[in-house]
């Protein structure tokens, strides 16, 4: 591997992006160059973006990049395309290990399809029904502590095999399913799932009331990522022997670079992304990351969630021109029905920014009420059935009570905030979040968490 000369490739949902890093004189300097990403028709085959991408590097750097239709250069990559590495969560009591379990699926880099308790609300029927419409990549079966009761785990496992549920990649292959729950358990839901589930097993992520152990799964997860789930994504197996390291989720590889920064620097970071359709938040602290990911805040596609969930009052406070209700509920609807237009004017602009920072308010208010949402002090043996009358509360959030008084660092990415003059990007970090005392903001500017995490 030539260590002075490389690309990091991050092969987006809409569009691939690849980073040529060069060391001359002891002195690194980087370019960066974009194409569509092709996964899905007319091409049908990632590679085709890939090459683009490179070409265009080629172009701008005069480096000579492929030869003979592949790269001549080491490469390395992350990838979210087709909509990024889906899963679906299930487990006992939606507070306990169903919890633990979410904060396993986050932490890989997934997107939640859905989340199944036994204390969820709906009935075993309606459980069923929701599975048999969705089209993951994989599902995480959690529950019970080591040594507990065993009737839960099974139960769900019974249920997850009613379901008959399909990946998302392919109608006639296997979807992995991994079991994280009560040891005793395992071989009882292997019998259950094995014949129409492609079955593996891992220690338990909540083998006591009071004990997460998080990284088998997530280590168990990237693994099935890289030799099942992307295997089937069109041109993946090809580009495989293209890189030279695993491929990882692309949030996956951001919180890799967010711990090692939070170690090396010795700072309590926060990581805001916010796109079209999501918001994700990190947190980075000694170099252990917790990420959670808001489906339905984003700039475009989920703009009119924003504003439902936020209100209409609070994004009205934060614009310095008069504007009436109705007229931000008409600015904010056209760019719902044409979310891939830019703003026009500056009071289009100032909507953007207020609608961004109030996205970030309530990513920020989900992700710290699920960081501290996790109870590991339970006395009570959580298969007990009395247990599903009677729900642990909600932690209350404490994004109230200021939830950066801790944090040393927050870096901001996503188009609204990487592409806008520093002193917009800050103003709309600090709307978002009202810090308290002193604050380092940060900015990554050219899109660049991805490739420096699997770097």
């Amino acid at each position: 591997m030539d260590l002075s000369r490389f690309c990091v490739i991050d092969i987006g949902s809409t569009t691939t992006k690849a980073i040529l890093f060069v060391r001359k004189d002891d002195a690194w300097s980087f370019t960066r160059a974009e194409d569509a990403t092709t996964v899905e028709k007319p091409y049908e085959d990632v590679t085709f973006g890939v090459l683009n991408a490179l070409r265009r590097l080629e172009k701008m750097t005069g480096e000579t990049l492929v030869a003979d239709g592949k790269p001549s250069v080491t490469c390395l990559s992350t990838s979210s395309a087709g909509g990024g590495l889906a899963i679906v969560v299930a487990g006992l009591m939606r507070d306990v290990t169903t919890r633990s379990a979410e904060r396993v699926a986050l932490g890989a880099g997934c997107v939640i399809q859905d989340i199944i308790s036994l204390d969820d609300g709906r009935t075993p029927y309606k459980k069923v029904e929701v599975l048999k419409t969705l089209r993951p990549d994989m599902l995480l079966l959690a529950g019970g502590f080591d040594g507990g009761a065993m009737h839960g785990p099974v139960f769900l496992a019974e249920l997850i095999n009613q379901s008959n549920l399909r990946p998302k990649l392919s109608d006639t292959m296997k979807l992995p399913v991994i079991f994280a729950g009560n040891v005793d358990v395992t071989e009882y839901a292997r019998e259950i799932l094995a014949d129409r589930f492609m079955f593996t097993s891992v220690p338990n992520i909540r083998p006591e009331s009071n004990r997460e152990n998080l990284d088998d799964a997530r280590r168990e997860i990237h693994d099935l990522f890289m030799d099942h789930v992307m295997s089937r994504a069109p041109g993946y197996d090809k580009y495989r022997e293209w890189i030279s390291s695993q491929l990882l989720p692309t949030p996956a590889a951001v919180g890799k670079i967010l711990a090692l920064a939070s170690r090396d620097m010795k700072s309590k970071i926060m990581a805001v992304d916010i796109g079209g359709a999501t918001t994700d938040v990190f947190t980075a602290e000694k170099g252990e990351v917790f990420r959670t990911v808001s489906a339905n805040l984003g700039m475009s596609y989920s703009i009119l969630n924003v504003v439902k969930q936020a209100g209409l009052k609070p994004l009205l406070s934060l614009l310095d021109f008069d504007a009436t209700e109705t007229s931000l509920l008409d600015r904010v609807g056209n760019k719902f029905l044409n979310p891939t237009t830019l703003p026009t004017t500056v009071e289009d602009t100032k909507i953007e920014c207020a609608v961004a920072a109030m996205a970030i308010r309530e990513a920020v208010k989900e992700h710290m009420h699920i960081l501290h949402g996790v109870s590991l002090n339970l006395s009570e043996e959580e298969l007990g059935w009395h247990m599903f009358r009677r729900r642990k509360k909600a932690t209350k959030s404490p994004f109230s009570e200021s939830p950066l008084r801790t944090y040393d660092m927050v870096i901001g990415s996503g188009g609204r905030l990487s592409h806008s003059p520093r002193k917009t990007a800050a103003m709309i970090l600090l709307n978002a979040l009202e810090p308290e005392g002193s604050l380092e903001l940060a900015v990554d500017s050219v899109f660049m968490f991805p490739h420096l995490g699997v770097l």
